[in-house]
């Protein structure tokens, strides 16, 4: 692959190919000739030539250099403001990635909901598993991270084991205590996301008819799954507070909303087998419930945090907390709007099943055209930042007399001023 930039190569005029005896050299001869000392020599061209050596003839920042080009190099040499450069330059990187993946994405995200809805309004026979396979993908690519995550913290381990000494008994057993709980932890996250893939799985067999069986015993993994959830709140809640607070005064709200789930899935599930004769509205009342208590205690503490102060924090406060309300308000309504037209075309209103999922298109587009735009105008907006940096400060040629920001396509006027960056920082 060709090098992001050629300019240092250019300096030392040799070719990109060129090996360490080549570089060694060809600073020597550019050295005989822009020596200031010698006739005809400039100071100037020579540090630059010189900063150029001095990249390319160490192999990792040569490497750097031919990536990602100058400023990394600069940056790596502590020179603080070329970290914008480095920033501009992921930020790029980074825009054409999500600009060329954002189709696949769009795909993958409205998948699922658009199978379901023709699906459910029988307009396709596919298996109903069928929408699931996005969700699966992601969810087998996080397992996959997981387990290497906890490979390389088990290889860690062992050599944090072999690192100390005898005397270190206290800090290794620290340390394995912290690895151990965060081995816990990731061990913990993929059987979540194995008995979320369970549960998924069947579901979909359930509703293609390939079991049969109790909506209970479906609903399994699905209470299995809230153990665990309870159970990691509940050891994270110990590590947090003292041993003398009643852990009870932390876990009751959440022990209220794992009831509330609990109950609205065992109504639910009562309803499919017919053991309940209510309708399917209905059975999400105690999930209605608790989304207007939950709506009301928001409100609550945002009014009691906001008069906390009185001075620019108590603004501060204010607007955070009604940042809380409208986040709230927000991500119940989206749910609140799903489930109850659901339930509504459950029990019976003739309506496409694309109304169901409304709220998800309208939120997931959003979502998108917002990633969308932040991709196209991010490199612009720092570009223009950069600009008006170096417009309003008040020594153009930089804090050393060299130019802020360089591009190293103008030439050895740039060069001689990036010497000067790279010098002035090693010195420092």
């Amino acid at each position: 692959m060709a090098p992001a930039d050629t300019a240092f190569y250019d300096l030392l005029e040799v070719s990109l190919e060129a090996t360490a005896e080549e570089l060694n050299s060809a600073y020597k001869k550019r050295a005989l000739k822009l020596h200031p000392d010698k006739p005809g020599g400039n100071a100037e061209q020579f540090k630059a030539m010189k900063a150029a050596y001095d990249v390319l003839k160490d192999p990792s920042k040569r490497q750097l250099y031919d990536r990602h080009g100058p400023a990394f190099v600069r940056f790596l040499d502590g020179d603080t403001e070329a970290a914008m450069e480095v920033a501009l330059a992921f930020l790029t990187t980074a825009s054409k990635i999500v600009l060329c993946s954002l189709p696949v994405v769009s795909a993958l995200v409205f998948f699922p909901a658009v199978v379901f809805s023709l699906r459910w309004d029988g307009k396709i026979t596919w298996h109903w598993a069928i929408a699931f396979i996005p969700a699966w993908t992601f969810q087998l690519v996080f397992v996959l991270f997981l387990l290497w995550m906890r490979s390389l913290i088990s290889m860690l381990a062992d050599a944090v084991s072999e690192e100390f000494e005898k005397d270190e008994e206290e800090d290794r057993a620290a340390k394995e205590e912290s690895q151990r709980r965060l081995r816990s932890t990731l061990s913990l996250g993929i059987c979540i996301i194995v008995m979320i893939m369970i549960q998924e799985a069947v579901f979909a067999m359930r509703l293609q008819g390939s079991i049969s069986g109790s909506w209970f015993l479906i609903a399994l993994p699905y209470f299995i799954l809230e153990f665990f959830y309870i159970s990691v709140r509940v050891y994270s809640t110990k590590l947090l507070i003292s041993a003398e607070t009643p852990i009870m005064v932390f876990m009751f709200p959440v022990f209220l909303w794992v009831l509330v789930r609990l109950a609205t899935v065992a109504l639910l599930a009562a309803k499919a087998d017919e053991l309940l004769e209510i309708t399917w509205l209905l059975a999400l009342t105690p999930l209605f419930v608790a989304a207007g208590v939950r709506m009301i205690w928001s409100c609550y503490l945002s009014a009691k945090e906001s008069p906390r102060t009185v001075d620019a924090d108590g603004e501060a406060s204010e607007k955070k907390g009604a940042g809380n309300v409208a986040g709230t308000f927000c991500f119940l309504t989206f749910w609140v709007v799903i489930v109850v037209l659901a339930a509504l075309k459950m029990d019976g209103r003739k309506y496409s099943a694309f109304y169901v999922f409304a709220p998800y298109f309208i939120f997931g587009t959003f979502a998108l055209c917002c990633c969308a735009c932040l991709a196209c105008c991010g490199p612009l907006l720092m570009k223009a930042a950069m600009t008006v940096e170096q417009e309003e400060s008040p020594n153009p040629q930089g804090t050393n007399g060299s130019t802020p920001l360089i591009n190293p396509q103008q030439g050895a006027t740039s060069y001689q001023a990036l010497q000067s960056q790279i010098d002035v920082a090693k010195m420092a």
